[in-house]
């Protein structure tokens, strides 16, 4: 039986998929490097680009986070493409160092696209470079002030990845809209990381501490 035919919708993720891998791989970035950095399997992304596979959701919000576009716009719908990163990550991973943001504040989302990011940088090397590579949307935070119990000290710089570790021992959750560092003192218990002050009701983790890049003397 002949394949039904595609929707509007389909073709529009797909051309736009397609628009978007034709301007990386105009700035030298491989159909296998957008795979690798969007965790999406090579096969799979192929099928996505022939219309295969729906584009879907998912899809867009992983290469949307990978490549800074708005994953709406993959979808079809409103936005655009203008924040994509022309393969500036890839090239810093052939390297032996990393560039990444700084932020005075724990942030969530795709860190060079943030209205918060002051443009900022600040570059890892060497062995934190490597677990860069293995993060995801990482960054680099500069702790504000001294913690309560001598781990950290103000000035020291943190790098964090937006992925859940519930081991790590120092976390950032979600808090009415607004993002910090906690510890987790319970089951469902988090405390704020200077203040040590409980965060009552909602409290979602969004990533945490993966070391100190750059302690403060």
């Amino acid at each position: 039986m002949p394949r039904s035919p595609r929707s509007e919708k389909s073709q529009i993720r797909c051309q736009r998929l397609n628009k978007m891998l034709e301007d990386l791989g105009a700035q030298g970035v491989t159909q296998s490097d957008v795979a690798r950095r969007s965790q999406i399997p090579a096969q799979y992304l192929t099928d996505l680009k022939k219309g295969n596979r729906p584009v879907t959701e998912l899809c867009a919000r992983r290469l949307g986070d990978a490549f800074g576009v708005e994953h709406r716009w993959l979808l079809g719908e409103v936005g655009t493409m203008d924040g994509l990163r022309l393969g500036q990550e890839v090239a810093e991973e052939s390297s032996g160092s990393v560039w990444l943001p700084v932020f005075p504040h724990p942030v969530q989302g795709p860190p060079r696209s943030l209205a918060k990011w002051d443009g900022s940088s600040v570059e890892v090397c060497g062995a934190a470079a490597a677990r860069v590579r293995a993060a995801t949307q990482p960054y680099v935070l500069r702790f504000g002030r001294d913690d309560r119990r001598g781990r950290l000290q103000h000035d020291d710089l943190l790098l964090i990845s937006q992925s859940i570790e519930k081991s790590a021992e120092f976390q950032v959750v979600r808090h009415n809209r607004t993002c910090f560092l906690a510890r987790q003192v319970a089951e469902g218990v988090w405390q704020r990381l200077v203040e040590e002050k409980p965060l009552a009701g909602p409290v979602e983790a969004v990533g945490h501490v993966m070391g100190i890049v750059w302690a403060a003397l």
